[in-house]
C-alpha cells in the first residue's frame, strides 16, 4: 500500500514540474509539489502507522485465542488413564513360622541369621512405598515361640511375662492388618494367648478354634480390611480375611 502511494504521488509530480516549466512557473510548482510530497508523506506515514497497529492487534487476538484453547483443553484433560479404566492393584504381604526371630541374630548359635522381623519390617516398607494405600500384611501363625527372648523370657519368666511382648510390640509397630493363631501359640496356654490379644493392635484370628463351655470362637474368626487407593478417606475396596489354625501341636 506504502509503496502504491508513492508511485502515484511521484507520477503527478513530474506531470505538474513539466507544465510548470513550459509555462514559466517553476517556482510555484516546485512548492506545490514540496507541500503535495509533505501531504503524500504525512498519508504514506499513518497508513503505514495503521497497519503496523492493525498487525498488532492481529497478533495480540492471535495469542488470545491461542491462550484461551490451551486453557480450555486443560480443562477438558482426561484423567489417568488408570483412574479411567478402574483397575486397582493390591498388594498381599505374609509372614509365617518367625518363631521369635526379632532380629536377625541367633542368640543360641550365636551368629547372624538371614531372618527376622527387623528385617522383615524393611522389605515391607519398600513394597509399601510402591502401594502406599492397596498394601494388606498378615501374619500366618508361630510369631510368639522359638528362641530365648520368647521362651525363657517373655512367655514364662517371672517379671518378663507380665511386660508387653517384644513380637507384638514390633508387628504394631509394623502395622500389622491381622494376625493368624499357629498351633505354636498354643505352647504356653491360654493365658499367654489372651495376653497378646490384648496387646495387639490388629485382630488376632481363628476360625477354627472354639471354646468348649459354650462353643464361641476363643479369638476373631474374620475381618476386613477397607482400602482407600486414592486417599480421599472413603472406601474404595473391602478385603475379607479369615485365619484358620492347623490342628495339630
Amino acid at each position: 500500500m506504502k509503496e502504491q502511494k508513492w508511485k502515484r504521488f511521484m507520477k503527478v509530480w513530474h506531470i505538474t514540474l513539466v507544465m510548470g516549466l513550459l509555462m514559466g512557473t517553476a517556482a510555484p510548482v516546485l512548492g506545490l509539489a514540496e507541500e503535495m510530497s509533505s501531504q503524500a508523506s504525512s498519508q504514506i506515514e499513518e497508513t503505514a502507522t495503521s497497519s503496523t497497529s492493525e498487525t498488532k492487534a492481529s497478533q495480540t487476538a492471535k495469542a488470545t485465542t491461542e491462550t484461551t484453547t490451551a486453557a480450555d483443553e486443560k480443562k477438558t484433560a482426561p484423567k489417568a488413564a488408570a483412574d479411567d479404566t478402574g483397575t486397582k492393584k493390591i498388594t498381599i504381604l505374609g509372614t509365617s513360622d518367625v518363631h521369635g526371630q526379632l532380629w536377625n541374630y541367633s542368640y543360641e548359635d550365636k551368629k547372624e541369621t538371614p531372618v527376622g522381623l527387623a528385617q522383615v519390617s524393611s522389605a515391607v516398607q519398600a513394597a509399601r512405598s510402591q502401594n502406599q494405600n492397596g498394601t494388606v500384611l498378615i501374619d500366618n501363625g508361630d510369631m510368639v515361640q522359638g528362641t530365648i527372648l520368647t521362651d525363657d523370657l517373655y512367655n514364662t519368666k517371672e517379671g518378663y511375662k507380665d511386660k508387653a511382648h517384644p513380637m507384638i510390640k514390633a508387628m504394631n509397630y509394623m502395622k500389622y492388618d491381622a494376625m493368624v493363631l499357629g498351633n505354636h501359640e498354643f505352647n504356653f496356654g491360654l493365658p499367654l494367648i489372651e495376653k497378646i490379644k490384648s496387646e495387639a493392635s490388629f485382630p488376632i484370628l481363628s476360625a477354627n478354634t472354639y471354646k468348649k463351655a459354650d462353643g464361641s470362637n476363643f479369638v476373631g474368626s474374620t475381618t476386613i480390611k477397607e482400602l482407600d487407593f486414592d486417599g480421599d478417606s472413603t472406601t474404595d475396596l473391602k478385603v475379607g480375611v479369615i485365619g484358620l489354625t492347623m490342628p495339630v501341636t
